[in-house]
């Protein structure tokens, strides 16, 4: 219809006048961005041509830091081998060390038992020379005895005269074992009863203090108390 087409035409003149309105800004964008870019090219171009001595002199430090590597990783390498061939030879000293250490000490340990077993049988030498002059009557061992053999066989026979009386000893206790149980049992009875009359006597004696009767003879013995049913002893 016309009034559609109308509609229609107006529209696009709107869209067209939009849309001009966008190409120029894009416009006006594109050139602003443009500048930017140039702006920042000449920028970039003044930092290098400042920069380009610096690179310059980082290239000849680079290659002489590549020589110098060089050299240094030459020297660790003979530095690395020569420290490995010296701690395998200090291990190996202080392993010898050790071992040597172990045998002064195994020499020191067998000589001071060789050295106590030489005093000793100096010692048992000496008594046994001694021994041999006593023996033949060049001195005398003591003032008892003539020689150490008789010395020590008095001590036998006298160790021996005691176990004979130990023995003797043993047999008497064991015949009269028994008969002593039987006289330890009477006594501990016979402990216990007096005990028992006792603790009777003082209870009468405090009854007879309390009722006046109580009366003391001039041995100082108590007098007027009853025992009754206490005066009898029966041990089987």
């Amino acid at each position: 219809t016309p009034h559609g087409l109308k509609e229609t035409e107006a529209m696009l003149e709107k869209a067209s006048v939009e849309k001009s309105q966008i190409d120029k800004a894009k416009g006006k964008t594109l050139d602003e961005i443009s500048s930017i870019v140039s702006r920042i090219n000449t920028q970039l171009k003044d930092k290098k041509n400042k920069l380009a001595p610096q690179i310059k002199a980082l290239r000849s430090v680079r290659q002489n830091f590549q020589q110098v590597e060089v050299k240094y990783l030459e020297k660790k390498g003979a530095y690395d081998q020569a420290r490995s061939a010296m701690e395998a030879e200090l291990e190996k000293t202080a392993n010898d060390v050790k071992q040597l250490e172990s045998e002064v000490l195994e020499s020191e340990k067998n000589y001071h038992q060789l050295s106590m077993e030489l005093c000793s049988a100096e010692g048992q030498l000496q008594r046994a020379h001694r021994e041999a002059r006593c023996q033949r009557k060049e001195e005398r061992h003591s003032e008892d005895h003539q020689t150490m053999a008789e010395e020590y066989a008095a001590q036998i026979t006298q160790y021996d005269e005691h176990c004979r009386e130990l023995r003797k000893e043993q047999k008497i206790v064991k015949e009269t074992h028994e008969d002593n149980l039987k006289q330890k049992r009477a006594f501990v009875q016979l402990e216990k009863l007096i005990g028992v009359k006792l603790k009777i006597l003082k209870q009468e004696f405090q009854q007879q203090q309390s009722l006046g009767m109580g009366m003391v003879d001039p041995r100082g013995h108590q007098t007027g108390i009853s025992t009754a049913g206490v005066d009898r002893l029966i041990i089987d």
